[in-house]
């Protein structure tokens, strides 16, 4: 389900913290190779990859310019810096059309156009860009609330209109997978003098844009959790049952006798259980959205016996799934890491 860039088991945590550049030649065995969501560039700096595999790596200091890759194939990664003097800050947009297209996975995480701003030796987070699931020429962030700088997902439609960064020094990576290939994009940025727009908007009602569910955003938020915090081989085994079961709700709510509720407005999750991660913050902020769903379902068995989300099956589901996680975690300090063992947690 979830799609990251591969890397070896015996350089993980070297990978992880993007200390080194991969070398994919390395990695043609999927059967014995991990995968990764990768937060940052792969290229820890444009002179690493530049003139390496078509990549035309450069610093910018100009007022206004683009970065664009055409037609990319399989494992291509490079890197880009624009520099804009102290006290001015840089405007994006990423055209669509038909020059755009990025593989697509909710989080982004194999291909993916990376935006981060340099602020001294740390790089804060923007956006990870790649095509919608339902339009591969329409941009999509799949960088979630608690990755980005001011803990507020940027919603996908704002990359596509000029959107001013809280920073100077932007570093714009791309990095593509095995076995894929696709149409690039097309990054331009202009120098601001001051502020007119802000990076972090705040947004608690859902969908924060058309074809995005709540359900859709909190599963990339989760995603984002299990890669980070979940021994490689595990994570996809977690992020295939969650997937399970937040298509299983939302199926249920597509057919409501009333319409399809799915996008209701509610409150979004509290980013604060993502970062640091609360485990049981997250228990309580999925069954109150799922409460708050429901209640829009005008389904006639509840509402004639009086029932409401507790009385479902639902927060007993969501209290298994989220044991196992937390039995996962205690078996991850103890070093118990087989495979098995996981397995028979996350079997049905």
């Amino acid at each position: 389900m979830l799609k990251s860039v591969i890397i070896l088991v015996g350089i993980a945590n070297c990978a992880l913290e993007n200390k080194t550049k991969l070398n994919y030649e390395d990695y043609d065995d999927e059967r014995s190779a991990s995968r990764y969501l990768m937060d940052y560039p792969i290229c820890t700096s444009v002179e690493e990859c530049a003139d390496v595999n078509g990549c035309s790596g450069k610093i910018f200091t100009e007022t206004e310019g683009s970065i664009q890759v055409s037609d990319y194939s399989s494992r291509f990664n490079c890197r880009w810096e624009v520099r804009a003097p102290a006290g001015q800050q840089i405007s994006i947009i990423v055209d669509e059309g038909s020059f755009f297209g990025i593989e697509h996975s909710s989080v982004c995480g194999a291909d993916g156009l990376k935006i981060h701003g340099q602020e001294e030796d740390e790089l804060v987070g923007f956006g990870r860009i790649c095509s919608s699931g339902k339009s591969t020429t329409t941009p999509y962030n799949g960088m979630s609330a608690h990755k980005t700088k001011g803990g507020v997902k940027i919603q996908s439609k704002l990359f596509r209109e000029w959107l001013e960064l809280d920073t100077d020094h932007l570093v714009v990576g791309f990095d593509s997978d095995q076995d894929t290939e696709g149409a690039g994009f097309l990054l331009r940025w202009r120098f601001e003098e001051s502020a007119t727009t802000t990076t972090v908007v705040t947004s608690t009602g859902y969908p924060p844009e058309p074809g995005t569910t709540i359900l859709a955003d909190f599963e990339n938020d989760l995603e984002d959790v299990f890669t980070e915090m979940i021994h490689s081989d595990r994570h996809e085994l977690a992020n295939r049952h969650l997937e399970r079961l937040l298509n299983r709700f939302q199926s249920g709510l597509s057919r409501c006798p009333n319409g399809d509720q799915t996008e209701r407005e509610i409150i979004g999750p509290d980013p604060a259980v993502f970062d640091p991660v609360n485990i049981d913050g997250i228990e309580q902020e999925w069954n109150r959205v799922n409460s708050e769903l429901l209640e829009g379902c005008e389904l006639a068995y509840m509402v004639n016996n009086g029932m409401d989300y507790s009385s479902t099956s639902w927060p007993r589901r969501i209290r298994r799934f989220m044991d196992r996680i937390r039995r996962h975690m205690g078996l991850e300090e103890l070093g118990q890491t087989s495979l098995e063992s996981i397995s028979i947690h996350f079997s049905s």
